[in-house]
């Protein structure tokens, strides 16, 4: 639907996910640019890459774990400006099944047929 956003929508995000932390009262553990060691280790693991600390990642590879983990799951290259923010952005904090939940919400008929972004967003 438009052109690629993602680049200016996950350099919003990441304003607000900031640097790395490892807080022991955050059950998440170790974090870097909003982006676990969990999630960070499974990455390397399914890329075939050795393991290294979160507080490494590189630019590059938090930009393809958003990517892959939320940007592709909301469709954000099939939505309008402005909506691919607000989806995204709420994928990240609340997970993408949140984020379907509520643009249903918000976007129940498009034109008089449910959204194409809901249907995928539900695996349809």
């Amino acid at each position: 639907m438009t052109a690629n956003r993602y680049p200016d929508c996950l350099a919003f995000v990441l304003r607000a996910e900031g640097g790395y932390v490892d807080d022991p009262a955050d059950h998440g553990g170790a974090t870097n640019q909003g982006i676990t060691q969990r999630t960070f280790d499974d990455w390397q693991e399914s890329h075939g890459l050795p393991l290294h600390s979160v507080r490494l990642i590189s630019n590059e590879e938090v930009a393809a774990i958003y990517r892959n983990h939320y940007w592709r799951r909301i469709l954000g290259d099939d939505l309008p400006p402005r909506i691919d923010l607000m989806v995204f952005d709420t994928a990240v904090q609340h997970g993408v099944s949140q984020a379907s939940k509520w643009l249903q919400v918000c976007c129940p008929v498009a034109g008089g047929r449910r959204c194409r972004i809901q249907n995928a967003l539900r695996g349809k």
